[in-house]
């Protein structure tokens, strides 16, 4: 079975920030999430599950979050471990 990207849309993410779901993690697929009122990527490192924050749902749309992910997924596949550490996954740190 494939993992399905972009399950969310711009409305779903208007709701959950408009109190839909604040508090709970929702999934756009490929490990992009919204957490409480931020972007999330979650990831694995030597067997812990890490979490980079890519920004909050206001300041950073949708597809903005989804670019960062890609780049995050990019990263973590050419075999660099924590994409957090090193210069960030979206090439702002």
């Amino acid at each position: 079975m494939t993992k399905r990207l972009h399950r969310l849309s711009a409305r779903a993410v208007a709701a959950i920030l408009h109190g839909g779901g604040v508090g709970k993690r929702v999934s756009d697929g490929g490990n992009l999430y919204i957490r409480g009122t931020a972007w999330v990527f979650l990831y694995e490192h030597h067997g812990r599950q890490r979490e980079i924050g890519l920004g909050s749902l206001l300041s950073v749309s949708l597809a903005e979050a989804r670019e960062k992910a890609a780049g995050c997924r990019s990263k973590l596949a050419k075999g660099i471990g924590s994409p957090g550490r090193q210069g960030g996954c979206h090439g702002r740190r």
